[in-house]
């Protein structure tokens, strides 16, 4: 599996997507404030008496750089998911155990996975894993089913699965 979506059913790495239409158009009152700020008159005042063109500025201002942090945050998450997904050690788990924690996410229940974990590299060991997992892959995680999981090289109770 390459850990890619797509066809076959195999599921990559949880990646945090974003609408980037919605992103541009949330950015719109930000842009609009900036542009107004230099189209105001120097004198003008709001109610409570500061200059309206540094509120605009700083308002407008605001609005940009709450996007781009959101832009930037998912980069970086999806890019450390990616890299542990290419860098990470190939090995199976079999599942001991599993527990729901009372916890949704999306609609998807978070699940406590006891796993008996075999990467090759190091010995093999049980690892405790929480993950929302689709109602639809439940059945896949039944005691006793073996999955295809990546380790990470660094620490080897971390892991990634690949159901």
């Amino acid at each position: 599996m390459d850990g890619t979506s797509g066809e076959g059913g195999g599921r990559g790495p949880l990646l945090w997507t974003m609408n980037r239409g919605a992103m541009l158009f949330m950015m719109l009152p930000g842009l609009g404030m900036l542009i107004a700020s230099f189209l105001v008159s120097p004198e003008a005042l709001t109610d409570d008496g500061y200059p309206l063109d540094i509120f605009l500025r700083a308002m407008g201002g605001f609005f940009i750089l709450v996007n781009v942090i959101v832009f930037v945050v998912f980069h970086f998450i999806n890019r450390r998911r990616i890299d542990f997904l290419q860098n990470g050690l190939d090995g199976t788990a079999t599942v001991l155990a599993m527990n729901e924690t009372g916890t949704t996410l999306n609609d998807m229940p978070v699940m406590k996975l006891s796993l008996k974990v075999n990467d090759g590299y190091n010995p093999e060991r049980v690892v405790v894993h929480k993950e929302a997992i689709p109602l639809s892959r439940l059945v896949e995680l039944k005691s006793g089913s073996v999955i295809s999981v990546k380790v990470d090289r660094s620490r080897s109770d971390r892991i990634m699965l690949l159901y």
